[in-house]
């Protein structure tokens, strides 16, 4: 709203004025090229909107909160549009919108504080709540130990204090207390929530679940050396620059005809991207399936130091932030335990469980996803394909385990691309890794019936998710060896 209004008007009046001033400058220090005007642009509105932000950002989140816009600050005619977007906006929050947003239930929880405060007193309370950044005034005292700025002691060396000098080290459990890129395991994501809709759409009938089929082959084309991830059913090519943004290849080329089964056991990258972006009704429903699944939050776990994670909250927006989502990456991260935690939900109907270190406890439910027989199945099938299909990622733990073992197992192999600094010299960049994972349910039959084990596999700095699986195999065997 800003760019649109103030800044507009500022850029009509006085941009040229502005620009000529900068030119003179440049010559006065004999610059040999001039800075391009865009950049100068974006420091301009950059600087104005940190002007306009300080002056009346208080009285801003108080009408995002109350949506009382009787402040007398945001009477002046030029805050009309910001006042009635955001009154839009609050009113969609307060009839339960957004709620794929990682921030909508803070918003709700500092609702609820304020509502009990006074109108006119409100901005004063906000005012209180400062971020690290504003920590900015001297303390009284002086500290021993604790850091300076400058020889100066502020608040923020004091709020720092609190965390260790050299950070929290690399010791942590990489089962529940590090988060890490999740990569193509959770595909099962998209394809649970493509598959609700179509469910749902079709008024529960069972038939024809499949709500995608394409031709996954990536390839060269003819215009100045692109690259086109596939085609559609009717032979139109899929570009990998596709509807604003940039899907991401499979990393073997002729997969050949997918629909939902085959893009499981294939793991085709484009399949699950074009579901998310084209099949779903709206690129938030995949956040929304993600925390039903339990991604984004602990999973109450009795050990101390979980992480909750992250769920991007771009992807209204970021196009190939979606495409990235749908395939594990972009800016989602999660734990093996919360993985764990999905793939039970797929075993046992729809559970989200509380997992539990003493087996003796009771299992605790945190809820019930919609996951009726049909959609169960045909997921599960698909996880069975990557272990017994031709082309499934998985397929050679057949020739490493007897049969009879194997025809009882479904999985999901998984290989996670971050970019992450790996050591602790400080000299040391950051360089592109791969972890590699595998999940893993063993049932007592063929049929999915009855659920037994779920095993993740999750190695760090790894190369292909088929690595994984054998391990996944070798935990099972040994847990029915122990159960006998």
């Amino acid at each position: 709203r800003f760019h649109e209004n103030d800044f507009r008007r500022w850029r009509e009046e006085k941009f040229k004025g502005y620009l000529a001033a900068k030119r003179k400058e440049e010559e006065a220090a004999k610059k040999r090229y001039g800075r391009p005007f865009i950049d100068y642009l974006d420091e301009a509105e950059r600087e104005m909107f940190g002007q306009f932000w300080e002056r009346y950002r208080w009285h801003l989140i108080t009408l995002f909160l109350t949506g009382e816009n009787r402040l007398i600050w945001l009477q002046e005619p030029k805050m009309a549009p910001y006042v009635e977007a955001l009154l839009v906006w609050q009113q969609e929050l307060e009839a339960g919108a957004h709620v794929a947003l990682q921030w909508v239930g803070h918003y709700h929880r500092l609702k609820g504080m304020v509502d009990e405060i006074d109108l006119g007193i409100i901005a004063a309370y906000l005012k209180t709540l400062r971020s690290y950044n504003d920590l900015d005034r001297p303390l009284l005292g002086i500290y021993s130990g604790m850091r300076r700025s400058n020889g100066k002691q502020f608040e923020r060396e004091l709020a720092s204090a609190f965390y260790p000098t050299y950070g929290y080290g690399y010791a942590r459990s990489q089962a529940f207390r590090q988060a890490t890129t999740i990569g193509s395991i959770f595909k099962l994501i998209p394809a649970y929530e493509a598959l609700r809709q179509r469910y749902v759409a079709r008024g529960g009938r069972a038939r024809d679940l499949n709500p995608l089929t394409i031709v996954d082959d990536k390839h060269r084309t003819n215009d100045r050396g692109g690259w086109s991830v596939g085609y559609t059913q009717e032979g139109k090519s899929i570009p990998m620059f596709y509807r604003g943004g940039r899907l991401v290849r499979s990393e073997h080329a002729n997969v050949g005809r997918v629909d939902l089964s085959r893009a499981l056991e294939a793991s085709s990258n484009p399949y699950f991207s074009l579901l998310a972006g084209d099949v779903l009704e709206d690129p938030e429903d995949l956040c929304h399936a993600a925390r039903l699944f339990g991604f984004g939050a602990k999973t109450g776990i009795a050990l101390p130091g979980e992480i909750r994670g992250n769920i991007p909250d771009d992807v209204a927006y970021n196009r190939s932030g979606l495409y990235a989502l749908a395939i594990g990456q972009h800016t989602l991260v999660g734990t093996p335990l919360q993985t764990a935690v999905m793939l039970s939900a797929l075993a046992n109907g729809g559970k989200i469980l509380t997992p539990k270190i003493v087996s003796d406890e009771e299992s605790e439910v945190r809820w019930q996803i919609f996951l009726p027989d049909e959609m169960r199945t045909l997921m599960l099938n698909g996880m069975r394909q990557v272990v017994m299909g031709d082309k499934g990622t998985a397929r050679e733990i057949r020739k490493l385990f007897p049969a009879e073992l194997v025809s009882k197992i479904v999985g999901k192999t998984s290989t996670a691309e971050a970019v992450e600094k790996l050591s602790l010299d400080g000299t040391s960049g950051r360089l592109k890794s791969k972890h590699i994972w595998f999940g893993a349910i063993a049932f007592k039959d063929e049929n999915f019936n009855e659920p037994e084990l779920v095993v993740v596999v999750y190695l760090r700095l790894g190369e292909f998710g088929r690595l994984a699986a054998p391990l996944a195999v070798n935990m099972i065997q040994k847990w029915h060896e122990i159960c006998k």
